[in-house]
């Protein structure tokens, strides 16, 4: 007997559409993407997909991430307090 028990999945949400007002959590707050993204540059770092990506907490700009090639790269972007 498995050690674990089989709960049924979530109910569907229905899509939404940009257009549509945001959903509420329990006490009527707005829940969703908090903000934009908007593309400032763009850099290839690699022939396959990116799969992990995360900012140093202690420098600016400092990041690493690892793609399907099995490679890790770290990286550092400038000019962030120009945006």
């Amino acid at each position: 007997m498995p050690a674990f028990s089989l709960l049924p999945p979530p109910p569907h949400q229905p899509a939404r559409l940009p257009s549509d007002p945001p959903p509420q959590d329990q006490d009527g707050k707005e829940m969703g993407v908090a903000g934009t993204m908007e593309q400032v540059s763009w850099r290839n770092f690699s022939s396959q997909p990116i799969n992990s990506m995360d900012w140093s907490p202690d420098k600016q700009g400092l990041f690493v991430c690892s793609a399907f090639d099995q490679c890790l790269r770290v990286g550092i972007a400038t000019k962030l307090a120009s945006l």
